[in-house]
């Protein structure tokens, strides 16, 4: 069989399979560990899998936004250990950033047992109950609501945002990949993600596990510009791995 010819069944394998070991590689291709790696980094490089520790897996992506209503059950408990712990980091007197997005709407709940502390958001609906504590100043730029998503935008709202900075930004974020780095599927968001990520002393990504290994249109920016990544204890043992040995920091919960 030639090169080409083994590169592309491969791959087409891997997609079938999801994930792979390279022993198993090695079995199915009758070829050397250091043939299945060389043909996985040349897949990994045309962007068809994820290379992890030991394997490889599908690189997934993500097209299209779901509605909002479509996020609200999905992952729901992981959402609320993730934001457990992210509403932890919190400090009395700190300033934070709160992003848009369901996952970042579980820290409502924790948020309003807390006291002194200064909440900058551009969303609309965790604006308006996290306000009903007394004890927390709310803040929000101006600009255009996102029909449908409760999200401020346009140039108001990235003109706010510009002379702003806070203790730690909270982000949300529709994929997350080892190469094309953090990416979101909408793009009215990215400019307001990336000044946020500049414009914070920490800043934070809280996913749940479904959005690691995926790639969405529109980059925010490289994994090396995060603190911190929180994401649930149901991430595979190997993607985590992966990541570690990376340098990137991931708490799972």
């Amino acid at each position: 069989m030639i090169r080409d010819e083994r590169i592309n069944r491969m791959g087409a394998y891997i997609n079938v399979q999801q994930y792979v070991s390279v022993d198993e590689l090695m079995s199915r291709f009758h070829v050397s560990k250091a043939t299945v790696r060389r043909d996985l980094e040349i897949l990994n490089q045309q962007g068809l899998v994820c290379l992890l520790r030991g394997g490889a897996r599908k690189k997934d992506s993500v097209e299209q936004e779901l509605k909002y209503t479509e996020k609200l059950g999905r992952n729901r408990k992981e959402k609320a250990r993730i934001c457990q712990y992210a509403s932890s980091m919190i400090r009395e007197e700190q300033t934070i950033f709160l992003d848009t997005g369901v996952t970042v709407r579980e820290m409502i709940p924790y948020l309003c047992e807390m006291r002194n502390i200064h909440v900058v958001t551009n969303d609309v609906w965790i604006a308006a109950h996290i306000v009903q504590n007394m004890d927390i100043k709310v803040s929000m730029p101006g600009g255009n609501i996102r029909r449908g998503h409760y999200t401020m935008k346009g140039s108001e709202t990235e003109q706010y945002m510009a002379n702003l900075y806070v203790d730690i930004a909270f982000i949300s974020i529709d994929a997350i990949d080892s190469d094309f780095g953090c990416s979101i599927t909408n793009n009215d968001e990215v400019l307001i993600k990336q000044q946020m990520i500049a414009h914070s002393q920490k800043t934070v990504i809280i996913a749940d596990h479904s959005k690691f290994g995926t790639v969405a249109s529109w980059k925010v920016c490289p994994l090396e510009d995060i603190d911190l990544f929180i994401t649930g204890k149901e991430l595979e043992k190997d993607m985590a791995e992966h990541y570690d040995k990376l340098n990137i920091q991931v708490k799972m919960v």
